[in-house]
């Protein structure tokens, strides 16, 4: 052997900064998840921020609202028998 390597020894120069060839290569990969050495899930350091306050859709929210109300309504319904029930004692 003669010690060249060949055709492809040394990388192409970049025709952009690292961080542009960076955000690029996230952007289509995506980024790599920060694991837990412990449990092996991804680490809550890792979560996007636009991720986690995501809006819920508006037909979702309404949903959601209506069955916030009626666990209201039950919970008022069954402290109200629970007070006449103590004072019938």
């Amino acid at each position: 052997m003669n010690g060249q390597n060949g055709k492809g020894d040394t990388p192409r120069p970049l025709s952009v900064t690292q961080e542009t060839y960076k955000s690029n290569y996230e952007r289509i990969f995506g980024k790599k998840e920060d694991i837990c050495e412990y449990s092996g899930l991804p680490s809550t350091e890792s979560y996007d921020r636009a991720t986690v306050t995501r809006e819920i859709p508006p037909e979702i929210q309404e949903k959601l609202d209506e069955i916030t109300h009626k666990i209201e309504e039950y919970e008022s319904t069954i402290s109200r028998q629970t007070e006449g029930n103590d004072e019938a004692r």
